[in-house]
C-alpha cells in the first residue's frame, strides 16, 4: 500500500460524513463503508494513491506530510467523484466486485453523489485560514483536464480507428493529469518554486501515463509494458529535476506503480 494512506483516512470519513442524506449514503457505499441500506462495512481495497502522491510530494521538497493534507483529501474527493462519472457514463456494473453506485441507487443519485464529493474537495481548499489560492486555481486546472480527457474518451468509442499515439495521448489525460494534480499540489504545499511545481508536475503526469499503461498491460495490451516502463524513467527524471530533499516516498509510488494492488483497487 502506498505511504500516508493512514493520515488521510480519517479527514476523508469526515469529508463525507458532513455530506447530507441521501447522498451520503451514496458516497459511504462507493467508499465501500456502508451496503445500499447504510449497514456499516469493511472498508473497500483502495489504496489512497491519488493523496499519497500529494503527501510525498511535500515530504519531497521539505515539508511535513501533515502540511499538504488537506490538499491531499481533495485529491481524494475528486479521485472519487470521477470514479462515480465514469462507471455512470461506462454503464460498468461492478465496482471492486459489488454493485456499482449508480446500479444501486440510480443514474441521478450517482451523479449527485460525485458532484457532492468534488464540491466538498473544491470547498476544503478554499475555506479555512490556511486556504491556499494557488491550490485552488491548481485544482481547478486539473478538472478541466479531467473534462477533456472525458470528452476525448467518448470521441473514441464512436471512432472506428484510434492510432498508438491517439492512445497515448488520451491514456495521459486519463490518469495523468490528476496525477499530475497531486503532484503539484504537493509542491504548492511545501512551498515550492513555480519550477519545482512545475517538474513534479511533469513528474505526475508521466507516472500517470505509466499507470494507465501498466493497467492496459494488465488488460492484455502486452505493448503497453515497454511504454509504461518508458514513462517511469522519464518520470523520475522529472523527479530529480525538482531538486528533491528526500525521494524516498515517490520514488517507491514509482517503481511499484505497476505491481497489482495499485492496478486493481486505485
Amino acid at each position: 500500500m502506498p505511504p500516508f494512506r493512514e493520515l488521510t483516512a480519517p479527514l476523508l470519513r469526515q469529508a463525507v460524513d458532513r455530506l447530507s442524506d441521501p447522498v451520503r449514503i451514496v458516497a459511504r457505499y462507493h467508499f465501500g463503508w456502508c451496503d445500499a441500506a447504510g449497514r456499516p462495512t469493511e472498508p473497500g481495497p483502495g489504496t489512497g494513491l491519488h493523496g499519497s502522491l500529494v503527501l510525498g510530494s511535500a515530504q519531497a521538497l521539505g515539508a511535513a506530510p501533515e502540511d499538504a493534507i488537506r490538499s491531499a483529501v481533495a485529491v481524494e474527493l475528486v479521485h472519487h467523484s470521477t470514479v462515480l462519472n465514469d462507471e455512470l457514463m461506462d454503464r460498468d456494473h461492478l465496482q471492486h466486485g459489488r454493485p456499482a453506485a449508480w446500479k444501486v441507487f440510480g443514474d441521478a443519485r450517482a451523479v449527485l453523489a460525485g458532484d457532492a464529493l468534488l464540491t466538498s474537495a473544491m470547498s476544503g481548499l478554499t475555506h479555512g485560514p490556511d486556504a491556499c489560492p494557488n491550490a485552488a486555481r491548481e485544482m481547478c486546472r486539473t478538472l478541466l483536464a479531467l473534462a477533456a480527457r472525458q470528452d476525448a474518451k467518448l470521441a473514441f468509442e464512436s471512432c472506428p480507428d484510434v492510432t498508438v499515439d491517439e492512445c497515448l495521448a488520451m491514456a495521459a489525460g486519463k490518469a495523468g493529469s490528476l496525477f499530475a494534480g497531486a503532484c503539484a499540489l504537493g509542491g504548492l504545499a511545501a512551498g515550492a518554486t513555480s519550477f519545482q511545481v512545475d517538474c513534479l508536475r511533469r513528474f505526475g503526469n508521466h507516472l500517470g501515463l505509466a499507470f494507465q499503461l501498466f493497467r492496459y498491460a494488465a488488460g492484455g495490451c502486452h505493448w503497453a509494458t515497454q511504454e509504461a516502463t518508458r514513462q517511469q524513467t522519464k518520470a523520475l527524471t522529472h523527479l530529480t529535476n525538482a531538486n528533491p530533499r528526500t525521494v524516498d516516498p515517490l520514488f517507491c509510488l514509482a517503481t511499484q506503480i505497476g505491481h497489482r494492488p495499485y492496478l486493481t483497487s486505485a
